[in-house]
C-alpha cells in the first residue's frame, strides 16, 4: 500500500513502472502471466514493433496439452495448475527474443517452469520483469544465469504467520 501510495503521488502506475525498466530491452514479444486483474497489457507495451502473448491458466478446447507446463506456486503447492500457450499464437513466439512479465517471485517454481516451457517452444528470454521480488529463495531455482535476468519494481519478504503478528519466512 506505502509503494501505491507513493506512485501515485508521482503520478505513476505499476505499469509505468514496468513500461519503464522495460524501455531498453530491444524484444520482439512480450509474454503475461495473467495477474494484477489486468486482462490487457496495452498499457505496458506501447510502440508497434512489439507483440504480446498472453499466457493462460484456463484450457480452451483447441489447446492441444504440449503447449502447456504445469505449474507449481505458493498459491498451487499440489502442481494442478497449468500454463497455456495458444497453439495460434506459438509462430509469434517461436524464435523471438522476448521478455517475460509476471507480478510475483517468490519459489521460482512458476518462473523456471514457465522459462523452461518457452524456451523449448523456441523463445529466447532475454529478460524477465516481475513487480514484486519476494525473499531470495527463487534464485536457487532459477541458477545464476536466469536470476541474472531478473528485474522487479519493488520487493518485499516472504511472511509467516507467527504468535502476536507476522514474522519473516525464507
Amino acid at each position: 500500500m506505502i509503494l501505491k501510495t507513493c506512485l501515485r503521488r508521482l503520478g505513476l502506475t505499476y505499469c509505468t513502472v514496468l513500461h519503464l525498466l522495460l524501455h531498453r530491452v530491444l524484444v520482439k514479444v512480450r509474454l503475461f502471466f495473467p495477474f494484477l486483474s489486468h486482462s490487457s497489457p496495452n498499457h505496458v507495451t506501447h510502440t508497434n514493433s512489439e507483440r504480446y502473448v498472453p499466457l493462460g491458466y484456463s484450457r480452451k478446447f483447441w489447446y492441444a496439452d504440449d503447449l502447456s507446463a504445469e505449474v507449481l506456486s505458493i498459491t498451487s503447492p499440489s502442481g494442478q495448475k497449468r500454463l497455456y500457450l495458444d497453439p495460434n499464437q506459438v509462430s509469434l513466439v517461436k524464435g523471438k527474443k522476448a521478455v517475460i512479465i509476471d507480478d510475483a517471485v517468490s519459489s521460482g517454481t512458476t518462473l523456471k517452469s514457465t522459462w523452461d516451457f518457452l524456451e523449448g517452444v523456441g523463445c529466447e528470454i532475454l529478460v524477465c520483469v516481475v513487480v514484486m521480488k519476494q525473499g531470495e529463495r527463487w534464485k536457487g531455482v532459477l541458477g545464476p544465469e536466469r536470476t541474472g535476468k531478473v528485474v522487479w519494481v519493488f520487493e518485499s519478504p516472504l511472511l509467516r504467520k507467527v504468535e502476536g503478528g507476522w514474522g519473516v519466512r525464507e
